[in-house]
């Protein structure tokens, strides 16, 4: 008896976009990340696709991260769709404003120390 093959979310997710018109794929990138004090390795396969309404050119694209994971245990695949992709986007600019401010008030911080004054308060007069 012949055995059918099943489509699992991840190829049917993919076959959805690939060659499509109006989706741009990465090409995959394998990061493999070893942990030092035990020494086991994983291997991170990646690839994220960009996709665009046809029919509507005021959408913003959409982009879906396709993961596949490998480790000793086995491997395992992940779609995360636009919504998530979005969050992880939102969090990370998130995180490197915060970075930005903390980095500018220790900079203003030691201009202050080194009695260096600001521009904008230069041409200032005290009353």
């Amino acid at each position: 008896m012949e055995e059918k093959s099943r489509l699992d979310k991840f190829d049917l997710a993919f076959g959805s976009l690939e060659g499509r018109p109006g989706v741009t794929m990465t090409r995959p990138t394998t990061v493999v990340s070893t942990l030092p004090i035990v020494g086991t390795a994983q291997t991170f396969i990646i690839q994220t696709a960009r996709s665009k309404d046809e029919g509507n050119e005021k959408a913003q694209p959409q982009f879906t991260t396709f993961v596949q994971y490998v480790d000793a245990d086995g491997n395992t695949r992940l779609v995360m769709p636009p919504a998530v992709t979005e969050v992880m986007a939102r969090q990370r600019e998130a995180l490197a404003g915060r970075a930005r401010v903390k980095a500018a008030r220790t900079a203003a911080a030691t201009r202050k120390e080194r009695g260096i004054v600001p521009a904008f308060l230069k041409g200032k007069k005290k009353r």
